[in-house]
């Protein structure tokens, strides 16, 4: 059995997002050295707990899986320079587009997208979602936390 739960849990999302985000969104697992493009959502399994006391580590987690949903702080142009949507509008609208694909039968989609290694039994939008901007790389940021319960499970 391998120990890496977390790996398997964030391809599963980075799979199910790649398919049901529109327009130019890419999706990225945390601690890939992918060079970043905007719009993107990273997912990072953030925090992992037995369900229950007592546990051994290859039992169902319950885990916090965080999508940070980022975009540039600029406003999108034409070829002449003139504004098509604010910097707002696009973080509005990718953001949108994250939560809608979150709200749409999640478990039973994320369980179809999940790869071999990992079997879900709950996948929810938890809260609180909080927006914010990173100054040093000039992005708007929302991070929405999703609860889910996961297990390993053995690869054949």
């Amino acid at each position: 059995m391998l120990y890496d739960l977390e790996e398997r849990v964030e391809d599963a999302f980075v799979a199910y997002l790649q398919a049901n985000v529109t327009g130019d969104m890419q999706v990225y697992a945390a601690f890939s050295t992918d060079a970043k493009t905007y719009p993107c959502a990273v997912v990072a399994a953030a925090s992992n707990d037995a369900v229950s006391d007592p546990a051994e580590y290859d039992d169902s987690r319950q885990m916090v899986v965080e999508i940070g949903v980022m975009t540039e702080a600029a406003p999108e142009t034409d070829a002449t320079g003139g504004a098509l949507r604010t910097a707002r509008e696009r973080n509005a609208e990718a953001r949108s587009d994250v939560i809608k694909a979150l709200v749409t039968s999640l478990k039973t989609n994320l369980i179809a997208a999940a790869g071999p290694g990992v079997a879900f039994s709950m996948a929810q939008i938890g809260g609180p979602i909080v927006r914010s901007v990173d100054e040093d790389r000039n992005l708007l940021v929302t991070v929405i936390p999703v609860d889910i319960i996961a297990e390993p499970k053995e690869l054949a």
